[in-house]
């Protein structure tokens, strides 16, 4: 009498098995966008600070820094979630 082994498929997490809904459709195919948007946002406040720094404005600077290290949280979660769901589409 012969014995298959076979391998156990991996488990697939609900997440990954699932089809983007409706809005996260719509989501997906406006993210470029979206991203887009975040990068051109935060070259502004580069040039800004840029110019804060030539006029010595130090209250400017510090809240320009703060504006930009939150503009760069923003694009990192944007390429995050469209990994995501691109992982999920395809």
């Amino acid at each position: 009498r012969k014995t298959e082994t076979r391998a156990a498929a991996p488990p697939r997490s609900a997440a990954s098995s699932k089809k983007l809904s409706y809005m996260e459709q719509r989501e997906f195919e406006n993210m470029e966008q979206r991203i887009g948007e975040a990068e051109a946002s935060l070259e502004s406040k580069r040039a800004a600070l840029h110019e804060a720094a030539l006029q010595g404005d130090g209250r400017r600077l510090t809240e320009l820094t703060r504006e930009i290290e939150e503009a760069h949280k923003t694009i990192d979660g944007l390429y995050a979630r469209w990994a995501e769901l691109e992982g999920r589409a395809g």
